[in-house]
């Protein structure tokens, strides 16, 4: 258990740095720059933890069975895709909208889906309302982002003001 709880920490780390490299990496181009995130990040370095982690990988691997193994692949390819699609977000809206975004979609879908497959039953309860209602509560959250961010580039009313041209006598200091 103590190992488990090291790699989600771990993991949650590497997750907040792993754009910091970027800032000083102008001179590589956007891809090569992913190139190297996913070949280190979604190849190299999960393979070789479950390499060190689980004793008898590929044993494990025989067992689950081939159609479970596709499934993980499959989903596996369209989290790389939305990852991929994240770091195109980034250029387009920034750090802060595509980060909110993707996290908030993720947040919904992630929690749905799962609860409406297996647990189908769950949803007429007053729990599954509850949870039903949270989770509307968050898309509302993500479409309030997603207007929010769509507004950023538009001229306020703030911005059409020329405080340099105010009189001093109508700036009040202050105490």
């Amino acid at each position: 258990m103590f190992a488990g709880i090291l790699l989600a920490v771990l993991s949650g780390v590497l997750l907040g740095i792993c754009f910091l490299p970027m800032r000083y990496m102008k001179q590589f181009a956007w891809e090569n720059t992913w190139f190297v995130w996913v070949l280190s990040g979604c190849v190299i370095l999960p393979c070789l933890i479950a390499y060190l982690s689980i004793p008898s990988l590929f044993q494990v691997f025989r067992e689950v069975g081939l159609r479970l193994n596709l499934i993980v692949l499959a989903v596996g390819l369209v989290a790389g895709t939305s990852g991929i699609m994240v770091g195109r977000a980034l250029g387009k809206v920034g750090l802060t909208l595509a980060n909110s975004l993707a996290n908030g979609v993720s947040l919904v879908i992630g929690s749905f889906v799962p609860l409406a497959i297996q647990h189908r039953g769950v949803l007429h309860s007053k729990i599954g309302l509850v949870i039903v209602a949270g989770l509307g509560l968050a898309v509302v959250g993500v479409v309030l982002c997603a207007i929010a961010g769509s507004q950023r580039n538009y001229e306020s009313a703030y911005m059409q003001i020329d405080y340099r041209a105010w009189p001093q006598s109508r700036c009040k200091a202050l105490p």
